[in-house]
This record gives structure tokens, C-alpha cells and sequence, in this order.
């Protein structure tokens, strides 16, 4: 059995031991921040540089084109006649299409009538009846 001096011994032998070398594999928030501070400066560096080395490369360009350059576009009318048509196939189908999708047309309803508004009601009552009769009126098909 262990006496009281032998516990004294392990325990000074225990405390004297954390008085050297440190793991190195703990964590150290200060140097973990200097670390990635480090990292965030370096990538900035270099993207600013690399940003600025382009800038410079390409600062000198211009968007004129040289005369002489420029290409001669050819219109030829039945190609774009043929063209419309087929546009126009293509939407009257979609049209089409679409209509049967939602089961209704695709055409705009014809714009209501404008009224304009009487000043004939003896009182404020009617008037709003007058003007809700109309519209009413105006939406019915």
C-alpha cells in the first residue's frame, strides 16, 4: 500500500513535470488569430496586386476599332422575311399552347367604357351606388 510519502513524491514529481516543455498540440487562440489574420492579409495582397497588375496591363485599351476593320454586314431580305415567319409560328403555337395549359385565352379582355362621374345624387349614398352599378356593369361579359 502507498504510504504518505510516496503520494508526496508522485505529486511533486507531477507538478515539477508541467513546469517544462508544453504540448504542442493545444489549442492557442492567439496564435490561431494571428495565423488567419496572417492568411486574410496574404490572400487580400495578393488579389489587390493581381487586380492591379491587370488594370495596368490593360489600362491602355481602347473600345474604338481601327478603321478598315469593320466587317460589311450583308442584308438579305428573304432571309429575314423567312425568319419573321417562322417567329411568328412559333408564338401563335405558344399561344396556343399556353391557352390550353390554363384553360382560358391568352387575349386581353376589350378595356371597359370610361364612365365619368355625375354630380346628379342628392347624397353621398347614391353616388357610391351609382359608381358600383356601373362598374359592375362594365365587368360583366
Amino acid at each position: 500500500m502507498l504510504n504518505k510519502k510516496q503520494i508526496a513524491a508522485a505529486a511533486r514529481k507531477i507538478l515539477r513535470h508541467s513546469k517544462g516543455l508544453k504540448d504542442p498540440k493545444l489549442m492557442h487562440p492567439e496564435r490561431e488569430w494571428v495565423i488567419g489574420l496572417c492568411v486574410a492579409v496574404a490572400i487580400f495582397a495578393v488579389t489587390a496586386s493581381g487586380s492591379a497588375y491587370t488594370y495596368w496591363q490593360n489600362k491602355h485599351l481602347s473600345a474604338v476599332v481601327p478603321e478598315g476593320t469593320e466587317e460589311v454586314v450583308v442584308y438579305r431580305e428573304s432571309m429575314v422575311k423567312e425568319a419573321l415567319k417562322r417567329f411568328g409560328d412559333r408564338n401563335a403555337e405558344r399561344e396556343a399552347l399556353m391557352g390550353t395549359m390554363t384553360g382560358m385565352s391568352t387575349a386581353l379582355p376589350a378595356p371597359a367604357p370610361e364612365t365619368e362621374a355625375s354630380s346628379t345624387a342628392s347624397s353621398t349614398e347614391e353616388a357610391v351606388v351609382e359608381v358600383s352599378a356601373s362598374s359592375t356593369e362594365a365587368l360583366e361579359p
